[in-house]
């Protein structure tokens, strides 16, 4: 499971990813319609919500949070299988944010926090966009020139591309 947010083009990203590494379901949720737009063209099943409830229905082995808020840090940990893994991409400035750690530590559940360290599966990410298989040019909402990076930076996109001709 992806649930999307305020890391908007990281959870876009997770979504292409799995999709094209061959993940049998994708599950992608979001409260903005043009996230959710763009996780359905990626293949990801893109389902919408007002007001996320306490935990998902069915629990998932891996789940992605690009929530970020507490809220969606909560829902994704209550959304966990035992022994799942939980991966956040959020940063919450405070630093002073509480971990279910009880819960966790009864689920079994492992917590990657920070920066995705992925050097090593460069090569075959590649592969799978020269294959066509991973689609990160589906994610772009605006592209724009060197000298309209000032301008185009203070406007609302999802995945800004600055090109340097």
């Amino acid at each position: 499971m992806i649930l999307g947010g305020l890391a908007s083009s990281i959870g876009l990203y997770s979504a292409s990813l799995a999709v094209g590494m061959g993940s049998s379901e994708v599950l992608y949720l979001d409260n903005d319609s043009e996230r959710l737009k763009i996780a359905e063209s990626l293949g990801a099943k893109a389902v919408s919500y007002s007001v996320l409830p306490k935990a998902w229905e069915r629990k998932f082995p891996l789940i992605a949070d690009c929530h970020g808020l507490k809220e969606g840090m909560d829902f994704a940990l209550k959304s966990l299988s035992t022994e799942g893994i939980y991966g956040s991409a959020s940063i919450f400035w405070t630093n002073k944010l509480e971990i279910p750690y009880l819960d966790l530590y009864n689920t079994g559940a492992t917590l990657k926090i920070g920066r995705v360290d992925s050097r090593e599966y460069i090569p075959h990410i590649l592969k799978k966009i020269s294959e066509k298989k991973i689609k990160p040019e589906k994610i772009v909402t605006k592209i724009c020139s060197f000298e309209e990076a000032t301008e185009a930076w203070l406007e609302p996109a999802i995945k800004l591309v600055v090109k340097m001709d």
